[in-house]
């Protein structure tokens, strides 16, 4: 099994990585989600996030996968609010 990290904003897909295992995944799906959150919140403070909002993620998702990518299994998602 396979581990795909992925990030998308308003465009679409803009990142995605293949981890061995799940913990490694996670561990980069925690780390992601606190680092966009933070990213997102002091864009919206400073009245930005508009302008520059699609630089950060506004999804966050990691999906367990065989290497044939004929199974598709969320493990975890982020979403950005509203």
């Amino acid at each position: 099994m396979f581990y795909e990290f992925r990030l998308f904003n308003s465009k679409g897909c803009f990142q995605v990585r293949e981890y061995g295992s799940e913990a490694d995944a996670m561990k980069r799906f925690d780390s992601a989600v606190e680092f966009t959150s933070r990213g997102r919140q002091a864009l919206a403070d400073a009245d930005m996030l508009g302008v520059a909002g699609d630089c950060l993620a506004t999804e966050i998702q990691v999906v367990q996968r065989n290497e044939w990518m004929t199974s598709l299994v969320e493990i975890a998602n982020w979403k950005a609010a509203a």
